[in-house]
């Protein structure tokens, strides 16, 4: 029935809201060069947004990405180099983030939701991730 597909739309909708997981999948924006080895995040921790660069010729070419595609109040929180590396962000409902750096994405990803943990975040979730590879 429509109306019974329309209030558990909205209800689900509603409740990932109100546990703070982000609905709008353009808060978490990645963004990866062509043959690079430079990433950087960046993050605005008060509207718990990001963007993710990798692949990128320098450092300073990842950190300007990353910032200008997260926008204003944004800082870069990570940076990673070389052609192997990684980098993950993983955030949790009350604003608290974590971030690492690895060689392989799944323990990146893993560290990152560690570093959420330790910061005091009790459901912390990868948000961000990518490698240079």
């Amino acid at each position: 029935m429509v109306v019974n597909r329309l209030w558990v739309s909205v209800s689900l909708a509603v409740l990932l809201v109100g546990c703070g997981y982000p609905v709008d999948p353009d808060k978490w924006v990645p963004d990866f060069g062509i043959e690079g080895d430079h990433g950087a995040i960046a993050i605005n921790a008060e509207d718990m947004s990001g963007a993710l660069t990798a692949r990128f010729l320098s450092q300073e070419e990842a950190d300007a990405r990353a910032l200008g595609m997260c926008g204003a109040g944004c800082e870069i929180v990570l940076r990673f180099e070389g052609g192997d590396a990684c980098g993950a962000l993983a955030s949790a409902s009350d604003g608290r983030y974590g971030a690492a750096e690895g060689r392989v994405k799944a323990a990146t990803e893993s560290a990152a939701i560690e570093q959420c943990s330790l910061a005091g975040g009790n459901d912390c979730q990868v948000q961000l991730s990518g490698c240079n590879s």
